[in-house]
């Protein structure tokens, strides 16, 4: 809502009617097709060139060659669908999954029980799967989420914080909950055993942040936890109870599973791994998009990668010299297998994708096959450019080294990293294309304090985002932001569908989220929801409503906007898979000073699109 359009149809403007440029020599390049006939409709002058990267890298391999056939949008998917079927590639998804998702370091690592907390919330305490009775896990701590996946993923049936089977409260103490209380049976009859998991590192103590929660020092915590520890082990003494333990010394060295399998064996306890096929789909059941959204960090690293032009080779011998076994292990198990299998696809129907037409259209410029000379060349959403298409600009600018490039561009909603974009190609322009000079735009029309603030701040938390300070003319209006709680997925549609009503019918509505599949919660509560290619769309009371993700919205605007999911999840905000930190070595800088700096800017763009009011 700051004019950015306006400004390109004022320079294309400026320049045939002020300086007689040519229209012939003018090339403006856009990130749709949309974009691109929108701009050369409301610019009016015949003989301008409107296109796509993608549009011209096209035209330009039809001319000198024949015309390329570029892959279906679905072929990836597909493809993907075909590749889980491999046992020794659905094995390392699983682990992935199970074991590498979340980020959260050894607890001897925090120096702080406000970050260890804060890590916690950001990766979640739910366990991928239920006890033996199907009950949905929350666990304490990260290395107790662990031994729930183990346990579950090797066939031992157990109960969470399952009330210990003697009665032990006092006046003082409540009834003792051991961690775990396993389940299992020796010649038809049933036996428990119970496990503990101790936060006491390799130095023999708690970690230095422990009671910093309840005011207590150091010393006194890691006093009264060994004091607990003693307890129970007292307690399973005297009522002869059988009691096995690990800690997070095992964790911080590797050893808790050979240690934990061992103490299981002690006591004859039936272990049976699970084949990986079975546990991908008990997670999928639960969570039946997590495949996709691995397909898209999958797709992401190889935009990524075959827009910097370099090898998985050169990315895992990177992650090699650097000791990162977490990336090395996703880049050489997941990302190659299926690298390779997608480029084989690709031969063998004879086609490309889009970054491949962009790479072979460089070439053909650089080569001198394909001449293009244009003067002027005027470049809209430059925050969402790339390795390839900065390499495919600067070929076509070659043959005509004094041409000039516009670029205009919000690096505030800079939100594709996963098809290939760099900020550093942004933040850092002079540096690749000379000398500049830098104009910023700092109005906007769309909305008002004091949702302007709220989401400047927000986003400049990232010291690597350009500072601007954003304002609005129109005294006369307010825009405001507000958060509402939620527990089930139909509280949220039926809270949503509410506040919808009560908005007038003259005003305009949009409905966002992270993923498009969050939608379907209409659905299931009785709404009318039509699904049609891409456009999704809910009926409430007779009120068409449009869905959009995020990415879908950017560029649009409402009066008001509902924003679901900004949930602590995998799928919420930030997304834990989009961003995921292997796809840093495939980046120009690391330009996140912020954790989460491109989940940052999707929030960003869902929190800017309403004139009114975002909830």
């Amino acid at each position: 809502g700051s004019g950015k359009t306006s400004t390109i149809q004022g320079k294309v403007r400026y320049l045939i009617d002020m300086r007689h440029i040519d229209p012939d020599d003018i090339l403006l390049i856009t990130y749709t097709r949309k974009a691109a006939g929108e701009l050369c409709q409301r610019i009016g002058y015949s003989g301008l060139t409107s296109s796509t990267f993608h549009g011209l890298a096209y035209n330009i391999i039809s001319q000198v060659d024949k015309a390329p056939t570029i892959a279906e949008a679905d072929f990836a998917l597909n493809l993907f669908y075909e590749k889980i079927k491999e046992h020794k590639f659905i094995e390392a998804i699983t682990f992935y999954l199970v074991n590498l998702l979340s980020r959260i370091k050894d607890p001897d690592k925090y120096v702080s029980e406000r970050e260890y907390l804060a890590d916690r919330r950001k990766y979640g305490t739910q366990a991928y799967f239920p006890d033996m009775d199907g009950k949905v896990i929350f666990t304490r701590s990260e290395e107790e989420r662990k031994i729930c996946h183990f346990l579950s993923t090797h066939s031992i049936k157990f109960r969470y914080e399952e009330r210990y089977q003697f009665d032990t409260a006092t006046s003082q103490f409540r009834q003792y909950k051991p961690d775990f209380t396993i389940y299992y049976q020796v010649n038809g009859a049933w036996r428990k055993l119970y496990l503990e998991h101790y936060a006491i590192g390799k130095s023999g103590n708690v970690p230095k942040w422990f009671g910093q929660g309840n005011g207590d020092t150091w010393a006194q915590a890691d006093k009264k936890y060994k004091e607990g520890i003693m307890w129970k082990r007292k307690t399973h003494r005297e009522h002869g109870t059988a009691l096995i333990e690990t800690t997070s010394a095992m964790f911080s060295d590797g050893t808790w599973q050979q240690e934990l399998l061992k103490q299981l064996n002690a006591y004859g306890v039936p272990v049976e791994e699970k084949p990986a096929e079975q546990v991908f789909q008990e997670i999928v059941q639960r969570d039946k998009h997590k495949e996709k959204v691995v397909l898209e960090l999958v797709m992401a690293f190889i935009n990524l990668l075959k827009a910097n032009c370099k090898t998985i080779e050169q990315v895992a011998d990177t992650a090699s010299k650097v000791n990162d076994g977490r990336n090395l292990f996703i880049i050489e198990n997941i990302v190659k297998p299926f690298y390779e299998t997608y480029q084989a696809a690709l031969a063998k129907r004879g086609e490309m994708d889009f970054t491949d037409a962009i790479l072979q259209a460089t070439d053909l410029c650089n080569s001198g096959q394909y001449l293009l000379k244009y003067k002027y060349i005027i470049v809209d959403e430059f925050q969402d450019i790339s390795f390839d298409r900065y390499r495919f600009l600067m070929s076509l600018r070659s043959q005509n080294p004094l041409g000039k490039i516009f670029a205009v561009g919000d690096d505030w909603q800079s939100i594709y990293r996963f098809s290939g974009s760099d900020m550093g190609l942004f933040s850092d322009f002079a540096k690749y294309f000379g000398f500049t000079t830098l104009c910023k735009i700092e109005s906007t029309y769309r909305f008002a304090q004091p949702a302007i603030g709220i989401s400047s701040a927000f986003i400049q938390k990232n010291k690597s985002q350009v500072k601007k300070n954003v304002k609005s003319p129109r005294k006369d209006m307010a825009t405001t932001i507000a958060f509402e709680g939620y527990s089930e997925d139909n509280d949220l549609a039926e809270a949503v569908a509410g506040k919808i009503r009560a908005i007038p019918l003259d005003k305009t509505v949009y409905i966002l989220s992270r993923y498009a599949f969050d939608f379907t919660i209409f659905r299931n509560v009785g709404y009318g929801y039509r699904e049609v290619e891409r456009n999704i769309d809910v009926t409430i009371d007779n009120r068409k409503v449009r869905c959009l993700t995020v990415h879908q919205a950017k560029g649009l605007e409402a009066d008001y906007v509902f924003l679901l999911k900004c949930d602590n999840d995998i799928y919420g905000f930030p997304s834990m898979i989009s961003d995921d930190p292997v796809l840093e070595y495939l980046l120009s800088q690391q330009e996140e000073s912020v954790e989460f700096a491109e989940e940052r800017r999707v929030f960003y763009v869902a929190i800017t699109r309403a004139k009114i009011n975002t909830t």
